[in-house]
């Protein structure tokens, strides 16, 4: 399993690299009013409207530094058996990592606030943690930024 790794703020984390569509540089967003903090905007994808989140807004309501290696990470978002493309802001996008599924390790508990967090991966001493895009939005968000009407 090929893992992109990526920060939020000080903590390490990852999403599987099928699911990646592109990681592009930060693009200026249009802002979404009324949509919660953490929906940074939408911008244009190849002729598509792509709602963006800003990941250290969403997991630890600060927004992202704006360093070299902070990138919007583009991907596979499935709602109702469709994929949707869904952008990401993350800080220090800079790494992948080859895994093998067996080695990724619960993380001792689950969290109902945090459905999204998998299974926990060490690298060279770094514990990062796997995200589960599946999980990641709740279910009115979801259908609120890819609703067909939009």
């Amino acid at each position: 399993m090929l893992l992109l790794v990526f920060h939020v703020k000080e903590d390490s984390y990852a999403i599987d690299t099928r699911n990646v569509v592109e990681v592009i540089p930060l693009m200026r967003l249009q802002s979404l009013t009324g949509a919660p903090e953490y929906v940074a905007g939408i911008f244009n994808y190849r002729g598509a409207s792509v709602p963006v989140i800003d990941l250290c807004r969403f997991f630890k309501d600060q927004n992202s530094n704006r360093f070299y290696d902070t990138r919007m990470i583009l991907v596979n978002y499935k709602l109702a058996d469709q994929n949707h493309v869904l952008g990401l802001i993350a800080e220090k996008v800079s790494d992948v990592v080859q895994q093998d599924e067996s080695q990724l390790q619960s993380s001792g508990m689950k969290l109902e606030t945090s459905p999204f967090l998998g299974k926990v991966l060490f690298d060279n001493g770094a514990m990062i943690q796997n995200i589960e895009l599946d999980n990641l939005l709740p279910d009115e968000l979801s259908t609120l930024l890819f609703s067909e009407d939009n």
